[in-house]
């Protein structure tokens, strides 16, 4: 071999060589945008909506919502309180007297209005209790409804299974 074919060959391999680079540069590009985990893309964002959902539905676990409980006509916040307090640990006691009554925490929720019976968000003081209470609240015989603290997300699912239930026996 002469040395022009040796130049040619040379530049044939350099050639070669530059291709590979571009595809190998091609390729980590290609890696780098691919399907890695970015905090901070738009296509993400529902990762961090996930991550807030699982964090309410925890907040709430130890929750439940009583309906139709009457509002306590007094005016001293006090006597009120303690009225109401009474009320629900009597029918949290007769729905499973094995609940611990002392530390239960509870806020009527929404604005008073005349006439209208607020629901309470009540906080027990276990997801154990919470579930006990939801297994057993058919067992007592007042007009009162118990549900759990649900987020808007799990409301919203509810909502629609039921939709798509009654659709089937529609059909």
């Amino acid at each position: 071999m002469d040395f022009k074919e040796q130049l040619a060959s040379l530049n044939g391999l350099k050639e070669t060589i530059r291709k590979l680079e571009n595809e190998v540069n091609t390729l980590k590009s290609k890696s780098s945008t691919g399907p890695r985990f970015n905090v901070n893309s738009p296509n993400n964002l529902h990762v961090s909506e996930i991550i807030d959902e699982l964090q309410d539905r925890q907040s709430r676990e130890s929750n439940i919502i009583m309906f139709n409980l009457e509002e306590v006509a007094e005016s001293d916040p006090k006597k009120r309180n303690e009225i109401e307090s009474g009320k629900i640990a009597s029918i949290i006691s007769s729905i499973d007297d094995s609940i611990n009554t002392s530390g239960i925490r509870f806020a009527r929720l929404g604005k008073f209005l005349q006439g209208k019976q607020r629901p309470i968000k009540i906080t027990l003081s276990s997801k154990s209790d919470v579930l006990k209470v939801l297994k057993k609240k058919r067992i007592i015989n007042i007009p009162v409804k118990i549900h759990g603290d649900l987020t808007p997300m799990q409301r919203q699912h509810r909502q629609l299974r039921s939709a798509c239930s009654v659709g089937r026996i529609e059909s």
